[in-house]
């Protein structure tokens, strides 16, 4: 859109948004510079916005605002994320809406209808991308190979400490099933390293149920998805704890020191650490599932399933192709 265009898009649509005179932006530009990598070119082509810091709850989340006396200032490049919070916060209140008038809206067929045939619907990175054979025999090899850094961490800190907090359970627990972990390897799996560091009684009685609900086989019986990587970022784990996302989360030292040991070459840390800086995290992780399996894409991965099932297809993908080579070099030799 144009400016004239983006205008009557934020006053159609009730965006409380007022443009940034060119006085007053020229007045606080060291401060809308601060955090910002923008040319002087590219700072004097855009316009700016400013609101009440309440109307842009995610850009204050990100810090990726000037606040001064309450009032947000922003550039048009982040309305985006104004326009996916007000889409948000929209789409949560009809399906609250939806959720108290299931019962009446389910009896209209055409709607009946949509709710049988959702599935196509998903939305790709909801969908659980599971592993037809992972088990107990081939978890750690699939976990050193191919676990995305965050589930990657919380497996070798099971395998050591035997043991795991409540979170670090939900996370790893809920990913193992939806990759495909069957429900007796997994009550195998947990109950093999816990009772390394305790009792099979204090195993069973404090610490089973919340596998068996993992798998809804107790309880409410709830169908979990696959944690994205959103739902993971939210988290704030504690010292101690091995959850969440260590391109958020770890402290940048570590973090840089973990990718070198696991080969990263100088110039691809540099392009982590400033995707790190500018809060894009999935890129982050997006980049360095690219540098381990030498592949391009231009799309971000969005949950640890994807990135395990996608890392694995990669990896059957060029054993079947060096197998072919291999068949066809038998062939030309003999």
């Amino acid at each position: 859109m144009d400016q004239s265009d983006l205008q009557k898009f934020l006053v159609e649509n009730d965006f409380v948004y007022l443009p940034v005179s060119s006085e007053e932006k020229e007045s606080l530009k060291d401060k809308l510079l601060r955090d910002r990598n923008f040319t002087e070119a590219k700072f004097e082509s855009i316009s700016y916005f400013k609101t009440y810091f309440t109307e842009i709850a995610q850009l204050v989340a990100l810090k990726k605002i000037f606040l001064l006396k309450g009032i947000a200032y922003f550039p048009e490049t982040d309305i985006i994320y104004c326009i996916v919070d007000r889409l948000r916060t929209q789409i949560s209140i009809h399906l609250q809406w939806i959720n108290k008038m299931f019962s009446v809206i389910a009896k209209d067929d055409h709607i009946k209808f949509l709710l049988q045939n959702i599935s196509p619907f998903i939305p790709k990175e909801y969908q659980l991308y599971s592993i037809d054979d992972i088990n107990l025999e081939n978890i750690d090899e699939v976990a050193n190979n191919h676990y995305p850094l965050c589930m990657k961490t919380i497996h070798l800190a099971l395998r050591n400490d035997h043991h795991l907090k409540y979170d670090s359970k939900m996370q790893y627990g809920i990913f193992l099933k939806c990759t495909g972990l069957s429900y007796e390897n997994a009550m195998q799996f947990w109950k093999n390293e816990f009772t390394q560091s305790m009792s099979l009684d204090l195993y069973q009685r404090k610490y089973s149920y919340l596998f068996k609900h993992q798998y809804g086989m107790v309880g409410g019986r709830i169908q979990y998805r696959p944690f994205t990587c959103e739902n993971i970022q939210k988290y704030s784990p504690s010292p101690g704890q091995y959850h969440g996302c260590p391109f958020k989360h770890w402290d940048k030292e570590n973090l840089i020191q973990k990718l070198q040991c696991d080969g990263l070459q100088t110039n691809d840390i540099n392009y982590i650490k400033e995707l790190i800086d500018k809060g894009r995290y999935q890129n982050a992780c997006t980049r360095y599932f690219c540098v381990n399996y030498q592949v391009f894409r231009d799309d971000v991965i969005q949950s640890p399933n994807q990135y395990t099932y996608e890392g694995l297809c990669i990896d059957r993908h060029m054993d079947n192709v060096l197998s072919l080579i291999c068949g066809n070099l038998d062939k030309d030799f003999s």
